[in-house]
């Protein structure tokens, strides 16, 4: 895994420094991990309808080379930023859902899209995410990247520079803060 790790940086910085080649080598590299992460938010999702694995991977591609501007600097940094790109997409997904709901409801209501409610979870968990961050940024990247990353403890810790107990203590700490924003029960353990 090591090996993996100095190639995936190597490549970043090859990237950055201009190297168009680079891009397509990372992606054949990092395609199957952001495929797990992407299968793992989707079956954990009410509406697995939203995007198909790939919809997922694909968008928050699009959405990470985007963000031209923010160097990646490794591999840990590389799956954070995707784990970002993979929130936003499903909140942007689930933000039009809920539009097209709220339209349908005005004139004739299209029975897909009234089904449409789970969508309000996603964007409900982003608001708490949104609000936690404010009062405590570490957490929320914690939560970002162990509920939309699939990030164990260990690899979260790597991520933030910061000791494993840390990462579990404040897993703990955002699940409690936002179970009781949200009133339910859907961060695991």
């Amino acid at each position: 895994m090591h090996d993996v790790d100095a190639e995936i940086t190597k490549i970043l910085h090859q990237i950055h420094n201009g190297e168009q080649d680079a891009r397509e080598v990372l992606w054949s590299l990092v395609y199957a991990r952001l495929r797990q992460i992407a299968h793992y938010k989707i079956n954990q999702n009410d509406r697995p309808d939203l995007l198909s694995t790939t919809g997922l991977v694909h968008e928050a591609y699009l959405k990470m080379a985007d963000m031209q501007g923010n160097k990646m600097e490794n591999r840990s940094h590389f799956f954070a930023i995707s784990s970002r790109a993979m929130r936003q997409v499903l909140v942007d997904k689930a933000r039009h859902r809920h539009a097209k709901k709220r339209a349908a409801k005005q004139g004739a209501v299209d029975r897909d899209v009234a089904a449409a409610e789970p969508n309000q979870r996603v964007l409900d968990i982003n608001d708490a995410l949104d609000e936690l961050a404010k009062k405590n940024p570490r957490m929320a990247s914690i939560v970002e990247c162990r509920f939309f990353g699939g990030f164990t403890n260990e690899q979260v810790a790597h991520v933030l520079d910061v000791s494993t107990k840390t990462v579990e203590r404040e897993w703990q700490r955002a699940k409690a803060y936002l179970k009781l924003a949200l009133r339910s029960e859907i961060f695991p353990d």
